[in-house]
């Protein structure tokens, strides 16, 4: 008598060898496409780290060029815009990858002193020599921070 199982069993070997293969393929595929999401994933944190570091230094920016403004408007520096100044800039040495920003700001703060120190004693010369280093500051400004304020694509 012939066993009907004899003629199954290599056809279920078969069988067998061809699911190891294809499950192999799947899980395969499953790591590829975790790895194309976890990459994806990272861009989109880097993307969104950067947008939200130049909020940060736009609002600095945008700060200094406020009071620049009211300075050339008013050629005056009261209390209000200065703690509006240093308030608005307290973060700026945690932003920038060198001092330069830094050092500008503080040179910035000093002269907004001297200006409102003149205005305050009504030292016409001290005004207008503070007035003066003023008006070129707006250029200075811009190419400043013109390197920190591009997006990268």
């Amino acid at each position: 008598m012939v066993n009907p199982f004899n003629e199954i069993l290599p056809i279920m070997d078969n069988l067998l060898a061809y699911s190891n293969l294809i499950l192999s393929v799947v899980i395969a595929l499953a790591t590829v496409a975790m790895a194309v999401f976890a990459y994806q994933q990272h861009r989109l944190e880097k993307s969104n780290y950067q947008l939200q570091l130049f909020d940060k230094r736009y609002k600095i920016y945008e700060v200094i060029n406020k009071r620049l403004s009211i300075i050339l408007q008013t050629e005056r520096f009261d209390n209000d815009d200065w703690l509006e100044l240093i308030r608005g800039t307290q973060d700026a040495k945690f932003l920038f990858k060198d001092d330069k920003v830094q050092q500008y700001i503080e040179l910035f703060t000093k002269n907004c002193c001297v200006l409102q120190e003149s205005c305050q004693t009504n030292n016409g010369q001290g005004i207008a020599e503070c007035f003066n280093w003023f008006k070129d500051q707006g250029k200075v400004i811009d190419e400043l921070f013109e390197p920190y304020l591009k997006l990268d694509k």
